[in-house]
């Protein structure tokens, strides 16, 4: 076992994940709570952290199912820091790091990743 499907992240993430003509959508609005009208309203951060999230809670809900030695570890648990006064506001950071294998050309160390 070494991924996740998209109706395990969609469990994870409010139901956020929708199949229509062989195409997977992410309804921001749903992963997010907010409401989204065009493509110039702000939240594509919160969007991937949330994402991060859900793929996290998805990945750790799975891990309950699997024996040791299949777990999955691509979501390193996410880790914060102590929040701080920042220019009059609370403030604490969240980061997420994920591991994904890729073939590398070692003959061609630049080409692009596959």
């Amino acid at each position: 076992m070494s991924d996740l499907t998209f109706g395990e992240l969609s469990n994870a993430g409010n139901s956020c994940c929708v199949v229509e003509s062989g195409k997977v959508f992410i309804d921001v609005s749903l992963l997010t709570g907010e409401t989204i009208t065009t493509l110039d309203d702000l939240g594509v951060f919160e969007t991937i952290a949330k994402l991060m999230q859900a793929g996290y809670s998805a990945q750790d809900d799975k891990n309950e199912t699997l024996p040791t030695g299949q777990k999955l570890g691509a979501i390193a648990e996410p880790s914060s820091n102590v929040p701080s006064l920042d220019g009059g506001e609370i403030v604490a950071t969240t980061a997420y790091s994920m591991r994904l294998r890729y073939s590398l050309d070692l003959d061609n160390p630049t080409a692009p990743l596959s």
